[in-house]
């Protein structure tokens, strides 16, 4: 099926201040649970389901299919849906490219240029069953993750999913214009359970590092503001981006305050995460990943911003 390529709008305004270092000191991601969100008039909705190409919204209880060229906005959610989903043998065929991919391992390698129209072609395996469940393909310059010149000129796709059986190969395929065809693409699967909850999958990780690389750009751009505005030279590092853990199924949340200590670097990045040595390693972790996907307006001594140390009690 043919269709058109939806934008998708990052928020980002300016792009000139980056790091190459991504994911923290332990290179970990943050996990990002998404909701995809549509431009309709003034306002910004909630994607419940997509028909073909289109996305549906509830628009006062109504449910209403858009157009397919629509304006998408990606944001975090409280919570990923139920079940996961294993996503393999990825393949994407392009003008001047042709690249595949069986792993989350080896998404990064996907190179070339893309532009006219592309192919998308993966299986998808759930854990439980899933219906009325949609795709969405983000497709972005993957020198954005490490490059501090670069844009990530995102586009994002958006498809309908047949029926996922639990434990069953479905073979998905669909091809979609592409309009950049200066771009190097980095490629992210996403998976939306019916009602527009984002299913966990093995991209997650590659998500997680994506938007983390968005919020360190709002950050830069954020920061000389923050400098430039009335105040004392001295302050206390500041909350930019704060959000509640995510923790897998199988730990066990603790009943008592566990107390973290957080390196903010001068940046307002958390570097590096110290937890008790007793507490469970797994809850260890996903603590660590968590935190590391925190921001903060950095501690500022005599006007200049310099890293610190925070302790920080977590309740659950």
């Amino acid at each position: 099926m043919m269709g058109r390529v939806a934008r998708v709008v990052s928020g980002v305004t300016a792009w000139s201040v980056f790091s190459a270092e991504v994911g923290g000191a332990e290179g970990l991601s943050p996990p990002h649970p998404t909701v995809l969100l549509v431009e309709s008039g003034e306002s910004r909705l909630p994607v419940w389901n997509v028909a073909g190409a289109s996305p549906i919204v509830d628009r006062d209880g109504k449910k209403t299919k858009l157009r397919s060229d629509a304006v998408f906005f990606a944001e975090r959610a409280p919570h990923y849906a139920d079940g996961d989903v294993k996503i393999a043998k990825l393949t994407v065929n392009g003008m001047s490219m042709v690249a595949t991919v069986d792993t989350m391992a080896d998404v990064s390698r996907v190179g070339g240029r893309l532009g006219g129209t592309a192919y998308f072609e993966f299986t998808a395996n759930a854990s439980v069953d899933l219906k009325g469940a949609f795709v969405a393909v983000l497709v972005y310059d993957k020198t954005f993750l490490t490059d501090d010149r670069v844009n990530p000129v995102p586009e994002i796709v958006v498809r309908e999913l047949p029926a996922l059986l639990a434990g069953e190969d479905t073979k998905i395929g669909f091809s979609s214009p592409l309009s950049d065809p200066k771009v190097r693409p980095g490629v992210l699967i996403l998976v939306f359970a019916a009602g527009g909850a984002e299913v966990q999958t093995n991209f997650s990780s590659y998500v997680g590092r994506y938007f983390q690389r968005i919020a360190q750009a709002r950050l830069a751009v954020a920061l000389p503001k923050y400098l430039a505005e009335p105040g004392p030279l001295d302050r206390a590092a500041v909350p930019a981006l704060r959000f509640n853990p995510i923790l897998p199924e199988n730990v066990i949340k603790p009943k008592a305050p566990i107390e973290a200590m957080l390196v903010v670097s001068e940046k307002g990045w958390v570097t590096e995460v110290e937890l008790p040595e007793e507490i469970d390693p797994r809850l260890a972790t996903s603590l660590t990943a968590n935190l590391q996907g925190w921001m903060f307006l950095p501690r500022v001594v005599a006007g200049t911003p310099v890293s610190t140390r925070i302790k920080l009690p977590l309740k659950f």
